[in-house]
């Protein structure tokens, strides 16, 4: 059964153990990866993505951070004005495309109701906006392990996920796996975990690793391909090749009718 998430245990895990520093690292390296697309407009996180969007900061971007009611509130940044908003998941206070990138950490797991919350992702974000989500991998060692909050919620597995995107027109773009190891509470074996992650990167399988890293694009209309890097044609590129009208003469009438005549 998923234990509730609560943002104290969350910003003690990831800023105040040897372990969750280790999953901080491992996870800024591998996004500076596969998102390397230069920030432009607003950022906005979702459940708990502090170790993610502090990043973000100092680039001229705007970044708000979203808390559901459910894990609880803190204040953010603490030396900075504050950017946190506690809010349902069903109700996100931001206008309609006003976001260039959304960054999700422990929000899809917990959710209520999955499908509700990435229909308010994906009608925040511009057209072409993405989101980054980070999510347990259903079949990996960390999302049965309850030592760490990636076994504390839902896990899934790579196909949930690109079905789950396509219904809610999130094209996937990028996936990569990252915490290729056991969780461990010894803080001594940090270096040489750092070693068997890069070993473990080179197999890069779909059902290998703790958690999935995936980038999604908002597309406007989406077919129904779940794969990978899918071609989503826009109205003009649908007409390209098309040949112009050939304008055609009105037939029984070789002149103007003159006035009076019907």
């Amino acid at each position: 059964m998923a234990m509730r998430p609560d943002v104290t245990r969350l910003n003690n895990f990831y800023f105040h153990t040897e372990l969750g520093k280790f999953v901080h690292e491992t996870l800024i390296a591998e996004i500076n990866e596969i998102w390397e697309d230069k920030v432009e407009g607003s950022v906005v996180g979702y459940g708990f993505a502090l170790p993610l969007l502090e990043q973000f900061f100092g680039e001229g971007t705007r970044i708000i951070n979203l808390m559901p009611q459910s894990m609880g509130y803190q204040k953010w940044p603490e030396d900075k004005p504050n950017v946190s908003v506690h809010i349902l998941e069903a109700n996100w206070p931001l206008p309609t495309a006003s976001i260039a990138r959304a960054v999700l950490l422990h929000g899809m797991e917990f959710c209520e109701n999955e499908s509700v919350m990435l229909s308010e992702c994906w009608r925040v974000l511009v057209p072409e906006g993405t989101v980054l989500m980070v999510v347990p991998n259903k079949v990996g060692v960390w999302a049965s392990n309850s030592s760490t909050p990636y076994g504390w919620g839902q896990g899934y597995t790579y196909g949930q996920i690109s079905k789950m995107l396509a219904r809610h027109k999130l094209q996937l773009v990028r996936h990569s796996m990252a915490l290729m190891v056991p969780p461990g509470k010894d803080g001594s074996l940090r270096i040489m975990t750092k070693t068997l992650e890069k070993t473990g990167k080179k197999l890069h399988q779909k059902v290998v690793g703790g958690v999935h890293l995936i980038v999604a694009r908002k597309r406007i209309f989406l077919s129904q391909n779940h794969g990978i890097g899918e071609t989503v044609k826009s109205g003009l590129e649908l007409l390209k090749g098309a040949k112009a009208p050939t304008p055609k003469p009105v037939t029984g009438m070789s002149k103007p009718l003159e006035p009076g005549r019907t």
